[in-house]
């Protein structure tokens, strides 16, 4: 009996050694999970035109964020554990941004789109564009991960349609983005680039209604939303739908559109960027 019970005892021991075992055999491999998911992270979005940081709620510090000194000018080791309060140009900016997310909060929505002035570490202020995910536990507001892109370019264009046909023309075709001009609901211009995103060629698109190139789910947003500029009445500016390319496959699209007077007639001027990478880093991040 006596070495019944020291066998079991020792056997017990054993277990218990090998689960430990196990467990840490499961932390070190969830501990490699997580790094490999981060590496992904770091080199999906720093290849990225756009500054991409997560940042806490309520206190809107800065826990992460990608190789960003391209457009703000900063290392990510200098803005980490920070305040976002340095990225704007005075107090007032700071408030103003941070009571549209509080709005964003109060009404439960998971995105925020806004316009910002924004300030680099070389003291130069540029127009932003960003587009903040909201991420909510128990209820409550806990962070978000912003997207912040500059929008210097897209301005430049706006004047110049304003100054000179030759130089918008100039500006259009070396634009990352895709832009395109409608007219009647009818595409009138389309720069290389997104003839490049859907595939398709000048001759495709000149003429052809612009809606016929947005995938059937996003058709009815994108319509509303063009009627209403056009009409002079508040629409959002920046939004998501999906892009049908020539060969009928979906790319997911960020569309930000102003009504601008072209060749006499309002028309809207619209920006197109695909943001596929961006949509695998929000889902890495999440």
């Amino acid at each position: 009996v006596e070495e019944l019970g020291l066998f079991c005892e020792v056997a017990s021991d054993i277990a218990f050694a090998l689960h430990g075992i196990e467990l840490e055999g499961q932390r070190q491999q969830a501990e490699e999970e997580v790094r490999q998911r981060r590496d992904y992270l770091q080199k999906l979005t720093n290849s990225m035109w756009d500054a991409v940081f997560s940042v806490t709620l309520p206190g809107r510090e800065i826990e992460w964020v990608n190789d960003s000194y391209g457009i703000i000018g900063y290392e990510p080791a200098e803005v980490i554990g920070k305040s976002t309060r340095f990225l704007y140009p005075d107090e007032a900016e700071f408030n103003a941004f941070g009571q549209r997310l509080g709005e964003a909060i109060e009404e439960e929505r998971d995105v925020l789109h806004a316009e910002q002035t924004l300030r680099r570490k070389n003291g130069e202020l540029f127009p932003a564009e960003v587009t903040a995910t909201i991420f909510y536990k128990g209820g409550k507001a806990t962070g978000t991960t912003a997207i912040v892109r500059d929008v210097t370019e897209r301005k430049q264009v706006e004047d110049a349609i304003r100054e000179s046909e030759a130089k918008y023309s100039t500006l259009v075709e070396q634009a990352r983005d895709g832009i395109v001009f409608l007219q009647d609901g009818l595409v009138t211009f389309a720069n290389k680039a997104i003839l490049e995103i859907g595939d398709y060629s000048l001759d495709d698109v000149i003429g052809m209604p612009f809606i016929d190139f947005i995938a059937p789910e996003s058709r009815d947003e994108v319509l509303q939303n063009y009627r209403r500029r056009i009409a002079g009445e508040e629409a959002p500016s920046l939004y998501e739908a999906g892009l049908l390319r020539r060969d009928g496959s979906l790319v997911e699209i960020e569309i930000s559109a102003r009504r601008v007077d072209y060749k006499g007639k309002p028309a809207d001027m619209v920006f197109i960027r695909e943001v596929t990478e961006r949509k695998k880093a929000e889902k890495a991040i999440a």
